[in-house]
């Protein structure tokens, strides 16, 4: 668990694909300010293979397009994603 916490911006790509549904990792990418593309797509792969929290969809093989969705065990951790949100914009100064 401390994986999954510990990690900057795992709750956020958490809390964007919950809010807003499957993305492809370029929209996801541009919901996300100041994420680079390696830290997200690292982000991406340990949310779905070591915490089974995000499931990858090919949407089309040519060109390669996939989208991103939150799993059922994903969306039985969103109760604690949007208080941790909820958390961060009432306590946290935004600079």
């Amino acid at each position: 668990m401390s994986n999954l916490l510990g990690r900057k911006w795992h709750l956020i790509i958490l809390h964007q694909l919950l809010t807003e549904g499957a993305m492809g990792f370029g929209e996801l990418k541009g919901e996300i300010d100041h994420i680079s593309s390696k830290v997200l797509s690292d982000s991406l792969d340990r949310l779905e293979t070591e915490h089974e929290l995000v499931e990858r969809h090919i949407v089309s093989k040519k060109p390669v397009r996939v989208e991103y969705a939150v799993t059922d065990r994903g969306r039985d951790f969103a109760p604690i994603v949007t208080r941790i949100h909820e958390w961060g914009v009432e306590h946290v100064v935004r600079e």
